[in-house]
């Protein structure tokens, strides 16, 4: 069941719309459509000796979103909630919506296509179109997972009855090899690694076991001139499709653009590795010390 609905606009106002409770916003929700899965557009080839066809490529469609609302004035001025509307659905702009329901609570960018209210009915509202160009829900918490650095072990209550001896673990160091991440979403997703060097590194491998995906980074980038990685520079490399991209920060504050340390794996592809559906075996190998290394996902869902 949808709880609620929260719309930030292009000025980063927010107001959010209780399904329960319209009063609060003054816009009661009497319908929205959208939130299911888009239909999907499906590439193939006609086969010329056979009856049918080959899959080649499919591709979700862009989404669109549709609010009917009903103006609800606390002090009875229907023309100050209609400009209200204006402000929180501006057309052209673009506005975050989040969806918080009994079990999902996830958020999705349009551009506001229309806004049509209906100004000489009886019972004033309107009917608002948004265009998401990105048709994939996302999770409104980012998940954060740690392959070297401390994990937290502290949970409350807790006791720990002997005297001599640790029973209760608030906390341990992570040096493992490799991680176990699984993706509750819907569907493949890029993630974000952070790692921070306590030594230089000539070379590091950033790999998913799962998809045999393995992403090769030199330490120093081909070219004279190039930053090579040292003691207390700190390395982020994104995989998510569209923002692609390896960036190396130094202990001085400066900032390089990495990209062309990537480096042929032994498949000899560029591969960037990703998250599938459910698990994933996620690690990286160096020559280097590193003091802490940990991967963001932020996981899609196809409809609410």
């Amino acid at each position: 069941m949808i709880k609620s609905v929260t719309i930030i606009n292009d000025k980063n106002e927010q107001i959010q719309m209780i399904l329960t409770n319209p009063e609060t916003s003054e816009f009661a929700i009497e319908s929205i459509g959208g939130l299911e899965p888009e239909k999907a557009d499906i590439s193939s080839n006609e086969l010329v000796s056979s009856d049918g066809s080959t899959f080649t490529n499919s591709r979700k469609q862009t989404k669109q979103i549709t609010f009917d609302l009903i103006f609800c004035p606390n002090d009875y001025n229907i023309e100050r909630v209609r400009h209200k509307c204006y402000s929180f659905f501006p057309v052209k702009k673009k506005i975050k919506m989040i969806f918080e329901t009994d079990e999902r609570n996830a958020w999705i960018e349009g551009v506001v296509e229309s806004n049509t209210p209906s100004i000489f009915s009886e019972r004033e509202g309107t009917q608002i179109s948004v265009i998401c160009m990105d048709p994939w829900f996302k999770n409104i918490n980012e998940h954060k997972y740690t392959i070297v650095g401390v994990l937290d072990r502290f949970e409350f209550p807790f006791s720990n009855e002997s005297l001599s001896e640790n029973l209760t673990e608030i906390s341990s160091d992570n040096y493992g090899d490799n991680i176990n991440i699984v993706n509750i979403g819907e569907s493949e997703v890029g993630l974000i690694l952070e790692i921070t060097f306590d030594s230089g590194c000539d070379e590091l491998s950033f790999y998913n076991l799962t998809t045999n995906k393995n992403m090769i980074i030199l330490g120093k980038p081909p070219g004279t001139g190039r930053h090579q990685i040292e003691e207390g520079d700190t390395l982020i490399i994104s995989t998510i499709s569209g923002n692609k991209k390896i960036e190396l920060y130094t202990k001085d504050g400066d900032c390089y653009r990495y990209t062309s340390a990537l480096s042929k794996n032994e498949n000899g592809r560029y591969d960037f590795p990703t998250l599938i559906e459910g698990l994933n075996v996620i690690g990286i190998e160096t020559d280097g010390v590193v003091s802490k290394a940990f991967v963001k996902a932020q996981y899609l869902y196809g409809g609410i």
